[in-house]
């Protein structure tokens, strides 16, 4: 708490009054009472968020896994690993610029 006294002099007469100011962070301000459900949230949406990213990984290694045959073919005709790695990232990459573009535009479509 921030308190101070201030002193105006108006017409030769001394008024002398006390001003007080109370400085708040803003994040108390903002949150007040709702700091620990605040908390709980972003947490489970960081759990949530995980448990997606588990779930696309395990469907990428899956997709691969079942691929692996058609891998074979392009080594044994002569692919090196470079090659097969480039294949990989451009199916992935191709995904996850469908994916992005799709979630700006269902957040711009949220927001708007």
């Amino acid at each position: 708490m921030l308190q101070e006294p201030y002193h105006e002099a108006t017409k030769g007469d001394d008024v002398h009054s006390t001003i007080s100011a109370t400085v708040l962070p803003f994040r108390d301000i903002i949150l007040n009472e709702h700091s620990k459900s605040s908390l709980l949230l972003f947490a489970g949406a960081l759990i949530l968020f995980l448990i997606a990213s588990l779930n696309i990984m395990s469907l990428f290694v899956a997709k691969y896994y079942a691929q692996q045959r058609i891998f074979l073919i392009h080594h044994a005709l002569g692919a090196n690993t470079r090659h097969l790695l480039v294949l990989i990232f451009s199916e992935v990459f191709f995904m996850m610029l469908c994916a992005t573009g799709s979630s700006l535009i269902f957040a711009a479509w949220g927001v708007g």
